[in-house]
């Protein structure tokens, strides 16, 4: 099977995570079928590549935003077309709802090629005060709704984001939707015998303000306050860390918070293993891989109930209370009685294994693909007769 991917960026090499659950998806993918890449935004070279034996097709447009977004996406579909000509795909996978929806949209009508439409972040935000969501601008709306109103199966990856889905976008066949959360591969993120000597919390998250990290470090002065011994480690870049870092000092924790800043991808299952748990702050995940990554490594996770962290089952603590006081209830539940924490842990790798398995997550992609192509050719026979 030949597949046209289009995704927001793609990495530029193998060890460069521009979007980790992208990567190893198309790590695992090309190992049996032939992948093409359109990269929209990153990275910004102009020549093609190769990553684990994909071609990847960087269409470098870089953050270009409103007006000056429109030729960028014509110049992908192009290239979409242009690469069909020269030998033909049979699928086109756009992966995010938004631009590379709306690629997909114009490439597969023209094509007349089976659509597949993953939603896999924000596409049906709106949240102004985060500047997040591409609900915002008249644009996102509509190549969101229209691209998976059209599509031929779409898939969202918790059950959380399903539902969002249902909610915000009509006219939806219930035949087409199914439920494909990313997996990670659960080599590489493992238990050991480690034994977790402290209490240490973990955050793996951008730093930006949807992940609410305010909100986790203003409830970490109540932690602190019964557990003078708990440290909270935040791993991940973004533009509030200077703010977060002046939070932090305000409520008297510059000891035990620590800003680690981007850490690379190889060194992140080492902190799951020692960390106490992982917590889930953030006003909206449409999956949440650090929760995943966290589970794999037999971590518990303590969160708002967005992305997948309900569906972690008895492997995680959900916060119902979007707020300071029940989010420092919940990370003290668990640091408090330890084997109720290390039985989390032990089931938290349980779901992971039954649930987000990385090689089982591209099977099932690849059922969906099937799917596509079957509908198209009924279709195709129901238009003949």
């Amino acid at each position: 099977m030949k597949i046209a991917l289009i995704v927001p960026g793609f990495s530029a090499r193998e060890r460069d995570w521009c979007i980790p659950a992208l990567l190893d998806f198309v790590r695992v993918l090309a190992r049996e079928d032939e992948v093409c890449v359109f990269a929209l935004r990153y990275p910004e070279t102009p020549e093609p590549y190769e990553v684990y034996g994909a071609r990847v097709v960087p269409l470098a447009g870089g953050p270009h935003a409103g007006l000056r977004r429109y030729p960028l996406l014509a110049r992908a579909r192009s290239a979409v077309v242009s690469a069909h000509a020269l030998k033909p795909f049979d699928v086109i996978h756009a992966i995010w709802a938004d631009e590379p929806g709306w690629v997909g949209l114009g490439a597969a009508a023209r094509l007349e090629l089976p659509l597949v439409v993953s939603v896999r972040g924000g596409e049906l935000e709106h949240r102004p005060a985060e500047r997040y969501g591409a609900r915002r601008s008249w644009f996102g709306r509509v190549a969101v709704d229209r691209s998976l109103r059209h599509a031929d199966r779409w898939t969202a990856a918790s059950k959380y984001m399903m539902e969002r889905v249902w909610t915000h976008v009509s006219s939806l066949d219930p035949k087409c939707g199914v439920l494909a959360p990313a997996g990670v591969d659960l080599q590489q993120f493992s238990p050991d015998d480690y034994v977790r000597p402290r209490p240490l919390v973990l955050s793996v998250a951008s730093l930006t303000p949807i992940k609410q990290l305010d909100l986790l470090v203003r409830a970490f002065r109540t932690v602190r306050d019964r557990r003078p011994d708990a440290e909270l480690h935040l791993i991940g870049g973004g533009p509030l860390r200077e703010t977060l870092a002046r939070e932090r000092d305000s409520l008297g924790l510059h000891e035990c918070v620590v800003l680690h800043g981007a850490c690379r991808r190889e060194e992140l299952p080492a902190w799951y293993r020692q960390a106490a748990l992982t917590v889930v702050a953030s006003h909206h995940e449409a999956q949440c891989l650090a929760a995943v990554e966290a589970a794999a490594c037999g971590c518990p996770v303590v969160g708002f109930g967005v992305g997948i962290v309900p569906e972690l089952g008895a492997g995680a603590r959900v916060v119902f209370e979007r707020s300071e006081p029940a989010l420092a209830s919940g990370i003290l539940g668990l640091l408090d009685h330890e084997d109720a924490r290390r039985a989390m842990g032990t089931r938290a790798r349980a779901a992971a294994e039954h649930l987000f398995d990385l090689e089982q997550s591209v099977a099932r992609i690849r059922g969906v693909y099937a799917e596509a192509l079957a509908q198209r050719a009924r279709r195709a026979v129901r238009i003949s007769a």
